[in-house]
């Protein structure tokens, strides 16, 4: 997991990972020692094997309390695209989210709404 000097943090879900509750419990934990303001998300797991039921729950636990512009999540593959829909269906999350199926088309997506939301922002701190 990276902070960008663009704001974005980046999450890759390593090749062949099953990804368990105390996984996501630890990465939510990491998540916010290293970006406890609001930021642009980017998970990449394409590469991902499994995620258990538990850790796909544990991932919404809390997600409304999370400072997060927007998550573009990187899928391939069927087993990516059940885990990000459960998130996405199940986890409701207050703030956008997208599948994508490749990087730069989901950087601009994520660049488009740190726009948005510093213009919103703009606003409401008036002249």
């Amino acid at each position: 997991m990276t902070l960008g000097e663009d704001g974005v943090l980046r999450v890759v879900v390593h090749d062949g990972a099953d990804v368990t509750a105390d996984d996501m419990r630890a990465f939510l934990a990491a998540r916010m020692e290293l970006a406890p303001h609001r930021v642009c998300v980017l998970i990449d797991q394409r590469r991902i094997r499994t995620m258990t039921r538990e850790a796909q729950e544990a991932g919404t636990v809390g997600a409304d309390k999370r400072p997060t512009v927007g998550v573009a999540i990187l899928i391939a593959g069927p087993i990516a695209v059940m885990i990000a829909n459960f998130f996405i269906i199940f986890g409701r999350p207050r703030y956008p989210t997208k599948l994508f199926t490749n990087e730069p088309a989901a950087l601009a997506w994520l660049d488009e709404l740190r726009r948005a939301q510093a213009s919103v922002a703009a606003r409401q701190d008036g002249p």
